[in-house]
């Protein structure tokens, strides 16, 4: 997701994260400090944090926008603790992975807590920020940078010598995304897809400026465009095409800043500074769900919801619009989010004032 290196959860235990948003652009409608969802003029039913939430009920009627309940900051269970700039995270049946960014390694923890495991112990060189993640039944993935080397790697998601995919100098390696047969990766303005099997990269896609993350479905892969300065990022967008990188069309036209697309089977998910969107994919109208008081970090979806963290909270608003919930306030530095059937999984990257190494990873049921 991101300008930067990587941003991505297909059912098929198939799960693909990637962490860190592009430099959103100004917004004027932001809301108070202390509320990690804003109202915007045109979308009045976004939910107040935990927080805001009581006290816009002890004001009375004017309270009619926030929900009728909220989770109390702090519902979050802490399944590692003390980790460094944790970024990217996702999730197999039993346990979360994720790419620790300054240690340069990735590790995993149980689902509902427990031993934290190093599953690539790294070679002592930390990453650069927005790694990117995914995981399938054997392996795990992770994109990377390490000076001018931009990598993909792929590992035994249980120990093992780590394979590298690909790398480069000339061109960052971001936000990987996989399926049962295959692996896709955004390199620099190109989209590129190899078989887990081995054999010669495939270019599905080349010359985007501003290419940003990647989703898989049955049969299409989609990738976000975050537009370009040039043109204020009015050309930004999200485009469709067949997994052999045929009928390639842009499906969402005028989509600025988009960041970290998502997928399922209706419709497509993405970000855009403060903002989260959707777009049904026979239509390609944006169609706005919420507006948080800052940049979104990240998004995640499931079927009924789209989750993301924004400057200090974790929240979700329904798939077909409507008003907003606030899960968890007061974070740290939100960074990524996965979900599974029943729980809500985040990193947070930590304080400044403690280096980043007071990150954590937590759960909130859902």
């Amino acid at each position: 997701m991101r300008v930067g290196l990587g941003l991505l959860a297909v059912p098929l235990l198939v799960s693909y994260a990637c962490g860190g948003a592009s430099t959103p652009p100004p917004n004027s409608q932001l809301s108070p400090i202390g509320d990690p969802l804003a109202t915007p003029a045109d979308q009045s039913v976004v939910a107040l944090s935990a927080s805001a939430a009581a006290s816009a009920s002890a004001a009375g009627p004017a309270a009619s926008t926030a929900p009728t309940s909220a989770p109390s900051a702090g519902a979050a269970t802490v399944l590692a603790k003390e980790l460094h700039a944790p970024n990217a995270v996702a999730l197999d049946k039993t346990n979360v992975y994720w790419v620790d960014e300054i240690d340069g390694d990735v590790a995993r923890a149980p689902k509902r807590g427990g031993t934290v495991m190093t599953v690539y112990g790294g070679t002592g060189q930390a990453f650069g920020a927005n790694s990117s993640i995914a995981i399938d039944d054997t392996d795990v993935y992770w994109t990377s940078q390490i000076d001018k080397t931009s990598s993909l790697t792929r590992q035994d998601k249980n120990g093992g010598k780590p394979t590298v995919v690909t790398s480069s100098t000339i061109a960052v390696i971001e936000c990987v995304a996989i399926d049962d047969a295959a692996m896709y990766w955004v390199l620099g303005g190109g989209i590129v897809k190899e078989s887990k099997k081995g054999g010669a990269p495939q270019a599905l896609g080349g010359g985007f400026k501003g290419a940003d993350c990647i989703a898989v479905d049955g049969d299409h892969v989609y990738w976000s465009l975050s537009g370009t300065p040039e043109k204020q990022f009015a050309d930004g967008g999200i485009v469709e095409a067949l997994k052999t990188g045929a009928n390639q069309r842009l499906l969402v036209k005028g989509a600025d800043h988009a960041a970290n697309v998502k997928a399922d089977g209706q419709a497509v998910y993405w970000q855009s500074g403060p903002k989260v969107f959707k777009s049904d994919k026979a239509k390609g109208e944006a169609v706005k769900l919420a507006e948080a008081s800052g940049p979104v970090a990240d998004i995640a979806i499931d079927d009924r919801f789209v989750y993301f963290l924004t400057p200090d909270a974790l929240a979700r608003v329904p798939k077909e619009g409507g008003r907003g919930e606030t899960l968890v306030d007061g974070l740290k530095a939100p960074s990524s989010v996965a979900v599974d059937a029943t729980g809500v999984y985040f990193t947070t990257k930590g304080t400044e004032a403690a280096k980043w190494r007071d990150g954590t990873l937590q759960r909130v049921d859902k």
